[in-house]
């Protein structure tokens, strides 16, 4: 059984237990709309019900396949999706960072993953030069905006 890593304001990160009773949760929170897209679907087909989605899980069907980062973009930034993104199927600890770039805010893991590992994994680079969907300035232009105005003399 995989398990659950959930991201808090795009940079804590907390461990979900999977062995938590749904009895623990109110009614309307057991029955939450969601969907499964494999990286091979189109995201366009879960567009006419997309503001009703709690969570659209995305499975990788081999940690190489790049397709579902691009559909984590555009389910973010084209689509304006705000709820849960979660990494599903063959996806690994040293993904974390760039699937989170990229908007996912939920990822299944092996079994065993420990949460240090996956904060190691998160935090392994401070600055992104490119922009993403945690931060939508690049870089190199806050630098530039940082720096003094230089004096002509």
């Amino acid at each position: 059984m995989p398990t659950l890593f959930k991201l808090i304001n795009g940079g804590l990160i907390t461990k979900v237990d999977p062995t938590a009773s749904n009895q623990d949760l109110n009614p309307q929170e057991q029955i939450q709309p969601h969907i499964t897209l494999r990286t091979s679907d189109a995201v366009e087909a879960c567009l006419s019900r997309l503001s009703q989605l709690k969570r659209i899980s995305i499975e990788f069907l081999s940690f190489t396949d790049g397709r579902g980062y691009s559909m984590a973009r555009l389910l973010r930034e084209r689509y304006g999706y705000r709820e849960e993104l979660r990494a599903t199927g063959d996806v690994l600890c040293d993904q974390i960072q760039a699937l989170s770039r990229c908007g996912f805010d939920a990822f299944e893991l092996p079994d065993g993953t420990r949460l240090t590992a996956v904060l190691t994994h998160l935090r392994m680079f401070q600055q992104n030069y490119q922009a993403d969907t945690l931060q939508p300035t690049p870089w190199w232009l806050n630098v530039e905006q940082a720096l003094p105005e230089q004096q002509d003399v």
